[in-house]
């Protein structure tokens, strides 16, 4: 009787853990909504008759280079925009950081305490490499959306470029490279014992399990990076990062996972 009430309050603290840290995982999905309500009630601009004056100028005279002209523009621009966009934006941010949280609170199972312990990483190479193709290629359609909004807003003058071209060229960008991170995640799977534990440790081969370990920690580092200046900056790529920081977990734990007979 006393081993199934230790099992019961050991049970029950692990799931106030698990639902105050999902709390705590929501807390800048509040905070980012106050923000973008916040910017709903800005102006754009400090003076919306000089915007609309500089907003309608025409190209630039034939003697005048047009890059000149458009820095110019923006500059004069820049000065009288308000904090609207950038507030707005990190608040998005911060929901979707949320959002990123709280999917990483079910996938690792942090209600239960052993949930950690038992997470592993997609159970096929497919998965492995659809995942890692849609992160990949979400970088892509991120830069796309980022390049509406700044014609949404009045970002450029109306005499450049249509950002059509940069659109497509940046998911072609990452359309074309995507062979590279598929081809190097395939070979590094392709005899590897698929589900692996996330948290595994060969403590046979410790000098693998350090290698590794270093190496995915790089990696988790660079997209922790990735993530802060995301939300900083109000970007959209952030479940790109923390998908990519999933695959780096995996990655490794697939590494180090003993291999499958022949």
């Amino acid at each position: 009787m006393d081993g199934v009430a230790d099992t019961t309050a050991s049970r029950r603290q692990g799931l106030g853990a698990g639902l105050l840290i999902l709390l705590l995982c929501l807390l800048p999905a509040v905070l980012g909504l106050r923000l973008m309500m916040e910017a709903r009630g800005m102006a754009d601009f400090h003076d919306e008759a000089r915007a609309a004056e500089i907003m309608a100028r025409t190209p630039p005279p034939p003697g005048m280079p047009s890059v000149e002209a458009t820095r110019a523009w923006k500059e004069e621009m820049r000065a009288l925009r308000t904090d609207k966009w950038p507030t707005y934006d990190r608040g998005r941010a911060l929901v979707t950081l949320s959002l990123c949280l709280a999917g990483c609170w079910a996938a690792f199972r942090l209600w239960n305490p052993t949930g950690l312990r038992q997470v592993r990483g997609p159970a096929t190479r497919a998965r492995h490499l659809a995942l890692l193709a849609l992160a990949w290629l979400w970088v892509g359609v991120a830069f796309a959306l980022h390049e509406l909004e700044a014609l949404d807003r009045f970002q450029n003058p109306v005499w450049a470029d249509t950002p059509a071209p940069a659109m497509v060229m940046g998911f072609l960008l990452m359309l074309l490279t995507l062979p590279v991170p598929l081809l190097a995640a395939w070979l590094c799977l392709r005899r590897a014992a698929l589900p692996a534990h996330l948290l595994i440790w060969r403590a046979d081969r410790p000098w693998r399990s350090w290698l590794w370990s270093v190496a995915a920690g790089t990696g988790l580092l660079l997209m922790l990076a990735a993530i802060i200046d995301g939300v900083v900056n109000g970007d959209l790529m952030l479940p790109s990062f923390f998908t990519l920081a999933y695959l780096i977990l995996s990655l490794r734990a697939a590494l180090l996972a003993p291999k499958p007979g022949p």
